[in-house]
């Protein structure tokens, strides 16, 4: 984005605090602005009736078809997407993103930029990498365990870490095996936060 099709113009001051509109080619952005942010699945089990009702400025993802905004601000549709079912795991411990990022020297390069139905498909999806798995499992080799029992406890299509961690996320191909993923992975880890996600 250029400076020249960027404005901000103030509505109201309280003392220190103050709200506006920052104005841009794609549009108009209260600030403050209030979001639901998805983390640890919290938007996506809930309906979006209820995220409505928060208030919310920026609704995310709700629509029945597979969709794709991309970086021209083009929103792209693709029929006959084959559905998963995401297991989430959180651990009792969290990573500190900062140390993981302080030691990380190269990203690898995006292979999203550009929306087309290869992005759903299983096989290149399961040959994807997040590049921060490894200097996190060196610095918290519990989180590799857990992935790792993960992997061969249960036969997912694959497993990812989320970020920068502490999440995992395990994809399977039917509610049921995900389901049974959830419930054996409950009694081994009785102090870690799991949910079986809704189907995406």
């Amino acid at each position: 984005m250029t400076l020249k099709k960027f404005t901000f113009n103030v509505e109201s001051n309280d003392h220190l605090a103050r709200t506006g509109i920052i104005s841009t080619h794609r549009g108009d952005i209260r600030t403050p602005a209030f979001m639901p942010v998805g983390t640890q699945a919290t938007v996506k089990a809930t309906f979006m009736d209820d995220i409505k009702e928060t208030g919310s400025d920026v609704i995310l993802g709700f629509y029945q078809k597979s969709q794709i905004l991309n970086s021209k601000n083009e929103i792209k549709y693709f029929d006959n997407v084959k559905k998963i079912y995401p297991l989430i795991v959180k651990p009792s411990f969290g990573c500190s993103t900062k140390e993981i990022y302080s030691k990380f020297r190269k990203f690898d390069k995006a292979k999203f930029n550009k929306g087309n139905k290869k992005m759903f498909d299983l096989s290149f999806l399961r040959n994807m990498k997040n590049s921060l798995e490894p200097v996190t499992f060196s610095k918290y080799p519990r989180l590799k365990k857990i992935k790792l029992y993960l992997e061969n406890s249960f036969n997912p299509i694959f497993v990812r870490m989320t970020g920068s961690g502490s999440a995992l996320v395990a994809y399977f191909h039917t509610k049921e095996r995900c389901e049974h993923a959830k419930k054996r992975f409950i009694q081994k880890y009785k102090n870690m936060w799991c949910i079986a996600s809704k189907t995406i």
